[in-house]
């Protein structure tokens, strides 16, 4: 809603690969605009306003994930929107 995107998608995929599952989320609103992006999975990063926002989402995803599923999330940006990537 910030950038305004028309037609705004979110693709979400789930399937299974040489035993490990993978789980995709992409959108279509115009990437991650932060240098390098893995910074958005440290606590209390946010690029919103300090009132709109904690910074500790993506942190905890990431924890939840990594240290009590035995996962890993990864995030890039293509074709114009961000794309994360969980595996487990």
């Amino acid at each position: 809603m910030e950038r305004e995107i028309k037609n705004g998608q979110i693709k979400i995929s789930a399937f299974i690969q040489d035993g490990k599952h993978i789980l995709t989320v992409k959108d279509n609103a115009g990437g991650i605009k932060v240098t390098p992006i893995e910074k958005i999975f440290e606590p209390y990063f946010s690029t919103k306003h300090a009132t709109s926002g904690t910074g500790i989402g993506l942190y905890m995803t990431k924890t939840i994930i990594e240290k009590n599923n035995n996962g890993k999330i990864y995030v890039t940006n293509d074709g114009g929107g961000a794309v994360f990537t969980i595996i487990f």
